[in-house]
């Protein structure tokens, strides 16, 4: 006789209970949730601090120009920066009126006297005398520094101008003529790439601040330009009108007036931090070494 339901239920072995879910209970996971907001919220102000000043930089676009202005000189930035350029202009303008491009200009002549016809062979022997003059110097440059150089420059200068003029007013030899005067010459240029060619354009930007170099420095050159087309207009006109003799020996007179403009006037910049040189230019400071 087959069982019955109830006795089929009684022989099914019993369901088994449900496991438990891996993981947290559900307490622990809504208390892990409300650490994660709470952390969430405190670092809110945080991330916002951070973001503010950018979405303003870009809600008000480019800076203007008047914010991004550097702040107006002072009365003694200003008088500073016309002492320099008054010293960067003058010495430009001593510079040319010293003689450099005439000299230039009237050295294939020079050399022509002394038998050397050829334009190409005179230029040479002044590139490799100028290039020599300018090795010389840039191994001078840290170790005399600026100013010592640049007397020395246009001391040696003004001799060897007065060589020339020497050579050609008074009566020598032909010879003896010809080589103090191809002489000179050579001396003269060696000695002006020691320097009053290469330490005049280092000692200006070293006397200005960097607010007022580019002012400084346009002013210079603006005069040494105008100095310089004034001496190739008139050089061979004053040589025609006065001589050569003449001519050169007033080249020699502004070299030794450079030199002693050099010496009064010029702050010597090497090993010294810009804060000290502009205590040497103020006449408010005495007793500083220059």
């Amino acid at each position: 006789m087959p069982p019955t339901p109830l006795a089929a239920l009684l022989v099914l072995p019993a369901t088994p209970a449900p496991r438990p879910r891996l993981g947290l209970a559900p307490s622990s996971r809504h208390a892990r949730g409300t650490v994660v907001r709470a952390a969430a919220l405190r670092a809110l102000p945080r991330r916002l601090e951070f973001w503010h000043p950018r979405l303003a930089a870009v809600e008000s676009g480019p800076p203007s120009s008047q914010s991004s202005a550097p702040p107006p000189q002072t009365g003694v930035e200003s008088q500073d920066a016309t002492s320099v350029a008054l010293i960067g202009g003058s010495l430009f303008f001593l510079q040319q009126f010293a003689g450099i491009n005439g000299v230039l200009y009237f050295s294939s002549l020079t050399f022509r006297d002394v038998g050397i016809a050829s334009g190409i062979l005179a230029s040479l022997y002044v590139g490799i005398t100028n290039f020599g003059g300018a090795l010389v110097a840039s191994n001078l440059m840290d170790k005399q520094g600026r100013k010592n150089l640049l007397i020395g420059s246009y001391l040696g200068m003004a001799f060897a101008m007065f060589l020339i003029v020497f050579s050609i007013s008074f009566p020598l030899d032909e010879d003896v003529g010809h080589t103090l005067s191809i002489t000179g010459t050579l001396l003269y240029i060696f000695t002006f790439a020691l320097g009053a060619g290469p330490v005049t354009g280092i000692i200006i930007p070293e006397l200005s601040s960097a607010r007022t170099r580019l002012k400084v420095m346009g002013f210079s050159f603006t005069v040494h330009w105008v100095c310089n087309f004034l001496v190739g207009l008139y050089f061979l006109e004053l040589v025609k009108l006065f001589g050569v003799g003449a001519v050169y020996a007033g080249f020699g007179g502004v070299s030794l007036l450079t030199a002693l403009f050099a010496y009064n006037f010029i702050v010597e910049t090497k090993g010294r931090s810009l804060e000290e040189i502009e205590m040497s230019l103020s006449p408010c400071a005495p007793g500083e070494p220059k």
